[in-house]
C-alpha cells in the first residue's frame, strides 16, 4: 500500500467518523506515518480522529500533535447557534 492509498483511505475514514466534525481534520501521510492536523472543539473529537485512522492497513504510526483545540468561547457560540437553529425549525 502506498502513502497515497493510505491518505485516500484516511480521508474517507475521517469523513465517515461520526465524532469528527466535517472538514475539521486532514491526514498527511509520509512513510506510512499519518499526521493529523486541524481544529476541534472537544478532546473526544481529537481522539476519535486518531481512532478512525489508527488501524488502517499499512499505517505504522499516527500523530495527533498538530490538532489544535478551539477556544471555549467559540464552542459556546457554536452550541448556542445549534440550539437556536433547532428552536426555529
Amino acid at each position: 500500500m502506498t502513502d497515497q492509498d493510505i491518505a485516500q483511505a484516511a480521508s474517507q475514514f475521517l469523513e465517515w467518523a461520526v465524532d469528527v466534525p466535517p472538514n475539521a481534520v486532514t491526514a498527511d501521510v509520509q512513510d506510512h506515518k499519518i499526521t493529523l492536523s486541524g481544529h476541534f472543539a472537544w478532546e473526544y473529537q481529537r481522539n476519535a480522529a486518531a481512532r478512525a485512522v489508527t488501524y488502517l492497513k499499512g499505517v505504522t504510526q499516527v500523530s495527533k500533535r498538530d490538532l489544535a483545540r478551539v477556544a471555549a468561547a467559540v464552542r459556546r457560540h457554536q452550541g448556542n447557534g445549534r440550539g437556536r437553529d433547532a428552536a426555529q425549525r
